[in-house]
């Protein structure tokens, strides 16, 4: 009979939690520095979705042609997610290693190559660049 008490109190006071419950926002990795400015209004247009997203074309090629790490290793693969701001005039702000490889200088090396890439900013409905938020995988693959 206590058994049962016991479980209906806690039921009770579950569902009487009405709070609504969120995640923890995931910490990047420690790999790349985080910008500790204020936003401004400048940054108040990341708040709102692009009306199309950037672009890094040909990634895959690009990658593969400036990686300084192209035979890393035979047999493993690693990736690193990669978050930064894109400007309206194709550069990149803000580039932090959002899930690191577990390697420190494949990291610092994703880091780089986005860095260093030329990507194609979000527009808005207007057709006009607009700064905006991009995540992109850098893939290290085996030889």
């Amino acid at each position: 009979m206590k058994k049962v008490i016991i479980l209906l109190a806690i039921l009770i006071t579950a569902c009487g939690n009405n709070k609504k419950q969120t995640l923890p926002e995931e910490e990047p990795a420690t790999v790349g520095q985080r910008d500790t400015t204020e936003v401004t209004e400048a940054d108040a247009s990341l708040d709102e979705p692009p009306y199309t997203t950037p672009v890094l074309e040909n990634a895959g090629a690009y990658f593969k042609a400036n990686n300084k790490y192209k035979d890393w290793d035979e047999k493993n693969r690693k990736m690193v997610i990669i978050k930064c701001v894109v400007e309206k005039d194709s550069t990149t702000s803000d580039v932090i290693a959002r899930r690191s490889c577990g390697n420190e200088k494949l990291d610092k090396e994703a880091i780089r190559l986005i860095e260093d890439a030329k990507v194609i900013p979000g527009k808005d409905a207007r057709g006009e660049a607009v700064r905006s938020r991009f995540t992109i995988v850098v893939d290290f693959p085996p030889k």
